[in-house]
């Protein structure tokens, strides 16, 4: 997720998916170009699992795009909902 979107705000969004108990439990993650740390923490306590500052580079975001997803794949350990 990203905080800027279309037609709503990231935070917006994640408040709207914490308060329904199907999605409440999801790990959310966002990747922005925001390097404010109001916003990361305003993301953390709307219960955000994971902020990641993207990088213009190309291949710098599609490694640390890489390690994310392997991260969240092969070392967290989540439950079944």
């Amino acid at each position: 997720m990203d905080i800027n979107l279309p037609h709503i705000q990231g935070f917006d969004l994640l408040q709207m998916l914490k308060r329904r108990a199907l999605w409440k439990n999801i790990s959310v993650i966002i990747m922005s170009t925001s390097t404010s740390d109001d916003d990361v923490r305003h993301f953390y306590n709307l219960q955000g699992s994971g902020f990641i500052r993207k990088f213009f580079q190309f291949e710098e975001f599609k490694e640390n795009l890489v390690q994310t997803i392997q991260y969240w794949n092969d070392t967290m350990n989540l439950p079944l909902t």
